[in-house]
């Protein structure tokens, strides 16, 4: 199966003006994309601009779900067990002696987050030292299996231990398994210095991959009249295996309802879930056979999932929608697809120019050092604005629009990137305007859940940049200031 099929929302069971407000409420909370699916079927879809439907989005630890079901097929093809412990498969890399509830760790507390630790910490992404050995030689804090503590390094070990038992990184595992069948085919994965997938991070999908990834769920592993995957190992992966209440009581109480094998369940009976930071999606809801994939740039992660639950659910009826007034449903269905069709992150307001404009296009200025890495900074001013940007030993410039995003390769890689993520910034769609003396531009990252927005002041002694990346994922908020190096200097 290629490409979904398509309904009517109304043919689906879903009343479409319930579908436009649950639309309507997620574009002011950061949502990039969205597919709604019901009885197997796309009801409804959309992508705010200038993210697009052929495009992929990174998945943070929606990809923890993904390793979750690689491991189903490991065990389904004999290659790992449950209670296989964890050290054997690295005996031939650890020169010290691992701590006493190392020893302990199984397959299970990988897969149910409870290794050990007391917190979840990202320092192993950063070591000097193979990924795995840093992971192993930790010292453990409870007895593995006693409690969950939501952890990446047990991701990253799962990935880990199926890569040296099948010779295959989780990605090219998967791909004959689950993605080839599924029609998935530009699917991205990035990998470790070791060349090992995260695990826990770095998947890219497009939201209808999302989907069907959904509905491969919602169908207990069967495809297309093929049984991919042993309905038994979603149905356990999908329940909750351990409580996590206790350890998520500053989260939202979806975060508190269990926690299965890299799957979250949620407070609607039934329901579960994969998610990632800022947003990413792919919701469950097996008693309404209905599928939610989401991808966002949002802070507030629960908010977009209140909304299934409060605006879209209501909406969702167990029969063919009939308000019994047709003209009220057409109207509402062209409503709803005029809306979908349309939809776009706001650009920058103001005006196209200014009186600056013409004194400032074109300048060069060398800055400041800063944590950014951002050495020369110019901005031309003309029909199309340019910004000119040099990071590290790298430049690049950039297409500014005004009232539309203009879309630019940078061929920025990983290492002279604003973030420690890797290519998937060299996509970035732009657009700016002069408000209260100030240029303001907005960069939105299409690959990612990131946008940049940069104000620039303009004086005779300089230039001053307020760059500020949301959302947050670590420090965000900077002030950058330049030095004038002449017109047009290269």
């Amino acid at each position: 199966m290629g490409r979904l099929d398509r309904i009517l929302p109304a043919s689906a069971g879903i009343d479409p003006r319930g579908i436009l407000d649950f639309v309507d409420q997620l574009g002011s909370q950061g949502c990039h994309s969205v597919i709604v699916l019901r009885h197997g079927r796309v009801a409804a879809e959309g992508w705010w601009h200038p993210y697009r439907e052929q495009a992929g989005h990174m998945l943070y630890s929606m990809s923890k779900s993904f390793v979750s079901i690689a491991v189903g097929f490991a065990v389904q093809e004999g290659c790992l067990t449950l209670d296989d412990l964890v050290l054997p498969f690295f005996k031939q890399e650890l020169p010290c002696e691992p701590c006493e509830y190392m020893r302990r760790v199984t397959i299970r507390c990988l897969l149910t987050m409870s290794l050990g630790h007391s917190e979840n910490e990202l320092d192993f992404i950063y070591s000097k030292r193979p990924w795995t050995y840093t992971c192993l030689t930790e010292y453990l804090d409870f007895e593995p299996g006693s409690r969950f503590v939501y952890d990446n390094r047990a991701t990253y070990l799962l990935s880990a231990i199926l890569q040296k038992q099948t010779g295959m990184t989780v990605f090219d595992y998967l791909k004959p398994r689950l993605f080839d069948p599924l029609g998935i085919s530009d699917a991205r994965w990035e990998k470790n210095p070791q060349g090992v997938n995260p695990g826990a991070f770095g998947l890219n999908l497009k939201t209808e991959d999302i989907a069907k990834f959904g509905l491969f769920l919602l169908n207990r592993g069967s495809w297309d009249g093929r049984q991919l995957l042993r309905p038994g190992w979603i149905e356990m992966a999908a329940a909750k295996q351990i409580e996590t209440k206790a350890a998520q009581t500053a989260a939202g109480p979806d975060w508190q309802q269990g926690y299965g094998f890299q799957f979250w369940r949620c407070v609607v009976p039934g329901a579960f879930r994969c998610d990632g930071a800022f947003g990413q999606y792919c919701v469950v809801l097996p008693e309404r056979d209905l599928v939610v994939a989401m991808t966002s740039g949002n802070q507030n992660m629960s908010e977009n999932l209140r909304l299934i639950w409060d605006v879209l659910l209501p909406a969702v009826h167990d029969a063919p929608y009939n308000d019994g007034a047709s003209d009220t449903g057409d109207q509402a269905q062209q409503e709803l697809s005029a809306r979908l069709s349309h939809l776009e992150i706001a650009v920058p307001a103001g005006t196209a120019s200014d009186g600056r404009a013409v004194r400032y296009s074109g300048l060069s200025y060398h800055m400041a050092v800063n944590n950014l890495g951002i050495t020369r900074m110019a901005l031309t001013f003309g029909d199309t604005d340019t910004l000119t940007l040099s990071l590290h030993a790298k430049s690049f410039t950039v297409a500014i629009g005004h009232g539309v995003w203009l879309e630019n390769e940078t061929g920025v890689t990983e290492e002279e990137s604003l973030s420690f993520t890797a290519d998937f910034f060299s996509r970035v769609a732009c657009a700016g305007a002069w408000q209260n003396g100030r240029y303001r531009v907005k960069m939105i990252y299409n690959l990612t859940p990131f946008t940049d927005a940069l104000d620039f002041t303009f004086d005779e002694a300089g230039l001053a940049v307020h760059y500020r990346r949301e959302p947050a994922l670590r420090k965000n908020d900077f002030q950058l200031s330049g030095r004038p190096a002449g017109k047009n200097d290269e």
